[in-house]
């Protein structure tokens, strides 16, 4: 069995992977599982919620690129926004 980590130093981590497509299953699997045991939610219903898909300051365009497609293509929600982490942090401190 290997173990793979999808995303490593801030990037997504092709590295370790076979192929970009294999990397993306893996984390799309990731994400399924998180969303289905630790909120409940059913992949029927994944179309009536919107992302906020917060990354690293130093993510590169076409790491972004690919986890968006796994958000709108394969998971199928209805939108997404992405955040870069140190302005939404700022942002999320000022709330509390």
């Amino acid at each position: 069995m290997h173990l793979l980590f999808p995303v490593a130093g801030g990037r997504v981590n092709y590295a370790d992977a076979p192929s970009t497509e294999y990397l993306l299953n893996e984390i799309e699997t990731l994400w399924t599982s998180v969303l289905e045991t630790e909120l409940k939610l059913k992949r029927a219903v994944y179309g009536q919620y919107n992302v906020v898909l917060v990354v690293p300051d130093v993510m590169p365009r076409v790491d972004v690129k690919h986890l968006v497609s796994v958000v709108l293509d394969r998971l199928q929600f209805n939108s997404v926004l992405v955040h870069q982490v140190s302005p939404f942090s700022l942002f999320c401190f000022d709330l509390f």
